[in-house]
């Protein structure tokens, strides 16, 4: 029981940290720059910018 009571609070602290980086484009630039998205220049950072490419497995060499 306790475990549903802390989820739901945890699910409300989320959005509540959500509001507050979306209130301003301010704080929503803040916000990505602090995950690592953007840089402080206002770039979007190489890893994010990268485009995804599919890699073949590494197969096992047969001996």
């Amino acid at each position: 029981m306790s475990n549903s009571h802390s989820q739901v609070a945890l699910l409300r602290a989320i959005e509540r940290q959500t509001e507050k980086n979306t209130k301003t484009p301010k704080t929503a630039k803040d916000a990505l720059i602090r995950m690592g998205i953007l840089t402080k220049c206002g770039k979007v950072t190489a890893h994010y910018a990268a485009e995804p490419r599919m890699r073949k497995p590494m197969l096992a060499k047969s001996a």
